[in-house]
């Protein structure tokens, strides 16, 4: 691929991952992925970017320069695209896990994840991810995005009562530990792995979370680090997303995206929950197609940060990402999603979505705190009174430690123990 010098020069891309699923089989629209991949290309489509694991055999395609071939033939002579970039979002996942998640991600690494420990499906998912990276150099791919997984998630959603002190270093400086060695291992063959941050099904969860994960790597693994940028998760909670990226960009060089878009969705009928309804599509947030719904002052915003990261790297894509409750209709929602993307890239119109479901979206397009002013009945106003006691919550701190919450062995716990004194978190390595 040539370099990226201007906006105009940023190629579109489309994730395969949540289309396939959506469009191809018996009643639906597209008999097999050559039929898919044939309408991406028709609508404006130039490359695709794919599961990691899903373009063939990693071994066979890794041992053979033949099986490659035949394999970038296949795609030429069915479809005129060619992949791009693969994804270890559920690979990645694997890497760091808690235990309490083996049902639901160690099928993504071995069949046989039911008689396995979570220890056991992470270095699998350890092994199974370096194949490939090996593969994404013998492909020509550069970048490869996806989930970093983690222990925090899991606990986190659970944070009262026991919040134990120094808790996001613990689980920041674990999920160094579990990541350094293949970051270490992309830096020495030139790939850059980006965790997707703000995501919910990983631990790097802000910003903030970005840069102490970072602070807790070494400089060789910092070589393999990108971050991959998904407005929709932060938009699904009403949260400004800007800041938490500009935050974590002053970390690492390289950026990764998808295109895509969320909102709080309220229905009003008592079934929103933030863990899904009694349908996904009934949380509190909901994804739609990329440009529909959020502020255009916010998408613009985006927008920018997207296309001049690219031209900044001279390399890239836009790459749109198909998960939609808005647009039901996949193929409607690729057609509009392109043509957003598109504008998102060139400055055009955005077709937008109205009517769909309740939204409310309060989101700043600037990072503001509360000044702190009390406004009463008649409208006086008092100053708030000044307070470092600590927490409001009396039980936000309990007698459980991080170590305990996160599950950690005691191999693990020494390791991190021992990579937080490392790295100048001495006080933290010492909450045993």
């Amino acid at each position: 691929m040539s370099t990226i010098t201007t906006r105009a020069e940023i190629p579109i891309f489309a994730f395969t991952a949540q289309p396939e699923g959506l469009t191809i089989g018996e009643g639906k629209p597209f008999r097999d992925r050559w039929q898919l991949y044939s309408f991406m290309r028709d609508t404006g489509f130039k490359g695709l970017t794919c599961p990691a694991g899903s373009l063939g055999d990693t071994d066979e395609l890794i041992e053979s320069a033949d099986n490659r071939a035949k394999m970038l033939d296949e795609f030429d002579k069915n479809c005129g695209l060619q992949p791009q970039r693969t994804e270890m979002h559920v690979i990645g996942q694997n890497v760091c896990l808690h235990s309490s998640r083996v049902l639901k991600f160690g099928s993504f690494v071995s069949d046989a994840f039911r008689t396995l420990s979570h220890r056991q499906i992470e270095a699998l998912a350890t092994q199974k991810l370096q194949k490939e990276i090996i593969l994404a150099v013998q492909l020509g791919f550069h970048e490869m995005p996806g989930f970093f997984g983690g222990r925090f998630y899991a606990v986190a959603q659970a944070k009262w009562p026991a919040w134990p002190p120094y808790l996001i270093l613990w689980a920041m400086g674990l999920l160094a530990e579990k990541w350094e060695p293949s970051l270490e291992f992309a830096a020495d063959y030139g790939v850059i792995l980006s965790p997707e941050v703000g995501h919910e099904e990983n631990d790097l969860l802000t910003g903030e979370h970005f840069t102490i994960f970072c602070s807790l790597l070494s400089e060789k693994a910092k070589r393999g680090l990108g971050l991959q940028v998904d407005y929709s998760h932060f938009l699904n909670k009403a949260i400004n997303p800007m800041p938490h990226f500009s935050h974590a960009m002053e970390s690492v060089k390289y950026m990764t995206n998808h295109c895509k878009e969320g909102a709080v969705a309220d229905l009003g009928d008592g079934k929103a929950s933030a863990l899904g309804g009694d349908i996904w599509s009934k949380s509190f947030g909901s994804f739609y197609t990329i440009g529909t719904v959020a502020p255009i002052p916010l998408l613009r915003k985006f927008g920018d940060l997207l296309c001049n990261s690219i031209v900044s790297q001279g390399k890239g894509a836009l790459v749109y990402e198909a998960e939609d409750t808005g647009i039901k209709n996949p193929i409607q929602a690729m057609e509009v999603g392109f043509h957003n993307t598109k504008a998102l890239r060139d400055g055009g119109d955005f077709i937008r979505l109205e009517g769909f479901v309740p939204r409310r979206q309060p989101i700043s397009q600037t990072y503001r705190r509360s000044k702190g002013v009390l406004v009463y009945p008649g409208g006086s106003k008092k100053p708030l009174d000044a307070w470092d006691g600590g927490a409001f919550d009396a039980f936000a701190e309990g007698p459980v430690k991080a170590w305990e919450l996160l599950g950690l062995q005691p191999d693990e716990k020494l390791a991190v123990q021992t990579r937080l004194k490392k790295f100048g978190q001495e006080t933290a390595s010492l909450a045993v």
